[in-house]
């Protein structure tokens, strides 16, 4: 259900840096990128194999931090500023904007500690970006305290599969199941009449005569089971 990237190569030689800072110290980022140290870590560390994080996980991750930015503000816990960027940050990745910047691999370490931080990361750093303030200054959208605030990522990667889950299932699955129910409903009308005579499994022998709409309705019948109807997965 998920689709892959090509595996992304970290430039070695850069024209130019920038410096951003983590617990850990100080990194050298390509100054043209959005993410930050953790991120960097991540590529030159994990850097394994050639399947980046699926793309869909980024706009699950980015419909997770929009919520969670309109419920901090709600409860007062982020102010009015930082809330505005964040969602609109989230919205242009929403939108297919800055998907370049996640570049890490699906074989890192931890519970998607690195990929909620390469979002994290993005999304400061592009709220700095509209907000007019330098990239790495982490203000006035700080990666770790506005963006995540608190967010473990045992809670939020596993949400955010959820998410990807639904999404996939009400804007693909369902969508294949339905038109795959409708191309055999077709073909049993059109079949309606003609006989089928399947083999005896045993001798060979032709049997009763069995048309394709009675063998199309237990087929159609089974396919339903998934009701569409009555999945209610918003976009």
């Amino acid at each position: 259900m998920f689709t892959h990237s090509k595996i992304y190569t970290p430039l070695i030689v850069m024209a130019e840096y920038r410096t951003e800072t983590d617990s850990l110290g100080e990194v050298k980022v390509p100054a043209n990128k959005l993410w930050g140290a953790q991120t960097q870590r991540s590529l030159e560390h994990f850097s394994l194999g050639k399947d980046l994080m699926p793309r869909e996980m980024i706009t699950a991750y980015a419909i997770l931090k929009k919520a969670a930015a309109n419920a901090n503000h709600s409860s007062k816990r982020l102010e009015d500023q930082p809330h505005k960027l964040i969602v609109d940050a989230c919205d242009e990745i929403l939108a297919g904007q800055h998907h370049d910047m996640f570049p890490l691999h699906v074989w890192m370490t931890g519970s998607g500690t690195q990929f909620n931080m390469n979002v994290n990361e993005v999304i400061s750093n592009r709220c700095c970006q509209l907000a007019g303030t330098p990239l790495a200054s982490k203000t006035p959208v700080h990666p770790n305290d506005h963006v995540n605030m608190a967010q473990s990522s045992n809670d939020s990667f596993p949400s955010a599969m959820y998410i990807a889950a639904a999404v996939n299932v009400k804007q693909r699955l369902i969508p294949a199941v339905k038109a795959l129910h409708d191309q055999i409903e077709a073909k049993g009308q059109q079949q309606k009449r003609r006989p089928l005579r399947p083999p005896s499994s045993s001798s060979g022998n032709l049997q009763t005569p069995l048309s394709f709409s009675r063998t199309d309705a237990r087929l159609s019948r089974r396919i339903l089971l998934l009701d569409v109807q009555k999945l209610d997965i918003k976009n």
